[in-house]
């Protein structure tokens, strides 16, 4: 990041909404992401108190798991925007992938959750 990067940022709200709008694909990408950790938690804390067996220890691990979760997707998303710059082009969304093995590692736990 140069020095009229560092000007554009503070002094011209267009370049900083410029560069917002570019994070528009990958965001949509996690919310299907957002959305199954939120239906892993709840059904995970229905199963807890349905049969008695909630224990804040194991929340507190579950809920650090869904953190590093979130920061993977983060991570994923950094890298998407920063490869290409560094002249690295990739045929696939870094994102897209990461996002997707979640989702299934997500609908794993809940049918886990679930019991089926």
């Amino acid at each position: 990041m140069g020095v009229t990067d560092v000007y554009q940022l503070i002094f011209e709200p267009a370049y900083v909404n410029a560069n917002i709008l570019q994070l528009v694909p990958q965001v949509k990408d996690g919310i299907p992401v957002l959305c199954m950790i939120g239906c892993d938690i709840v059904i995970g804390l229905i199963k807890a108190f349905t049969t008695h067996s909630y224990e804040s220890g194991i929340m507190r691990e579950g809920l650090f798991h869904k953190l590093g979760e979130i920061l993977c997707f983060i991570f994923a998303v950094i890298c998407d925007l920063t490869l290409p710059s560094m002249g690295i082009i990739l045929p696939v969304s870094i994102t897209g992938a990461v996002a997707a093995y979640l989702v299934f590692m997500e609908v794993g736990s809940v049918i886990e959750n679930i019991g089926v």
